[in-house]
Order: structure tokens, then sequence, then C-alpha cells
């Protein structure tokens, strides 16, 4: 019963664990440095003025199976060792003028799906782009809200 416990409590830990690793790693992929804050110049935009692009695509995972129990798995059901991921590279686009030129900002690539996107700026309300005045193609996307 103690063995059941101590296992029960170390899977659930793992998983927390697990859980809070991703979560910060995307925390930390969408999060901009203090220094381009508050050197760059900032505009806030809405969902009207942006363009969101995708692509979707699939990834196959192996099953995590000892070589030799693929292979034979293989021999009854070729398809079985594999499984298709549905994934997305999106980025969010922005058409800026200055002095009658427009110029395109884009965004980082950013892996989710469009749905899930737009559902998260909705919230949010704004985005917030930072850009260098003097060259346009610095800019960057404050995208830290879709960590959250």
């Amino acid at each position: 019963m103690i063995k059941l416990v101590f296992v029960v409590v170390f899977a659930a830990a793992f998983v927390l664990i697990d859980y809070l690793r991703k979560r910060n790693h995307s925390r930390k992929k969408y999060r901009l440095p203090d220094e381009l804050k508050s050197r760059y110049k900032k505009i806030s935009i809405t969902r009207v003025d942006i363009e969101i692009l995708t692509n979707e695509y699939f990834e196959e995972e192996i099953d995590g199976a000892d070589y030799e129990v693929r292979v034979i798995d293989a021999l009854y059901d070729p398809g079985r060792n594999y499984s298709k991921i549905n994934k997305f590279a999106s980025v969010i686009v922005y058409y800026y003028s200055s002095m009658g030129k427009k110029y395109r900002f884009r965004s980082e690539t950013i892996d989710l799906g469009p749905d899930e996107i737009e559902k998260k700026i909705r919230e949010k309300g704004i985005i917030d782009i930072y850009f260098d005045e003097k060259n346009l193609q610095h800019h960057y996307f404050d995208l830290s809200f879709l960590a959250d």
C-alpha cells in the first residue's frame, strides 16, 4: 500500500514538474527583454489591424517501444508504431505606414493554431509592437500574452 502511494505521488510530481517546465519555456519564448521595451517605439494595435498566417502540418511520432518489439508489431500492423501529430506554424503580420511607404512587420513563428491565437488576442484586446524608428526591420511583437 505504501509503495502504491509512493508511485502515485511520484507520478503526480513528475507530471506537475513537466507541466511547469513547458509553461515556463513558452513564457520565456514569447517574452521580450525590458531593454527593447525602453529603447524602441511602441505602437498598440487591435485584431482588425493584423493578419494571421498559418501553416498546418503533421509530424510523425515513433512509439517508444524497443526496436525488436516495433519490428514484430509492424508485421501485423504497419501503422501501429507511428502516430501523426497535428502541428501549426503561425505568424502575425501588420502593415505599418511611414512617410508614404508601407512596411510589413512579421512576428516570430508561433506554434499555436489560428483559432487559439484569435482567442488569446480577443482576451488581451491589443498587441504591442516595438520597433526602431531608424531601422524598421528591427521590430518585435510582444507575444507574452500567448504563454498565459
